[in-house]
């Protein structure tokens, strides 16, 4: 698998998952921020070969990160639609 594949295919999950825990936490249904779990969800989209390679901090950072970008789009579109 092309390095680009798996690049794709990392920033899908992550950022799929990083909006639905927003979606949740933005609706008062709390989502689970658990390191543990986020990190489970991010290495099954890696396979076997750069499971290990990437680090568990590069992947929280990057994962946190977009959490942050999705709960920022989601609260200014629920704004956009109060008003």
């Amino acid at each position: 698998m092309e390095t680009s594949d798996t690049q794709r295919r990392l920033d899908a999950v992550l950022r799929a998952d990083a909006q639905e825990v927003a979606r949740r936490t933005l609706r008062h249904k709390f989502g689970r921020l658990s390191n543990r779990r986020i990190l489970a969800t991010l290495r099954a989209a890696l396979p076997g070969d750069l499971q290990e390679e990437l680090a568990d901090g590069e992947l929280l950072d990057r994962w946190f990160a977009e959490y942050a970008t999705a709960v920022d789009r989601l609260r200014s579109e629920q704004h956009s639609q109060a008003s």
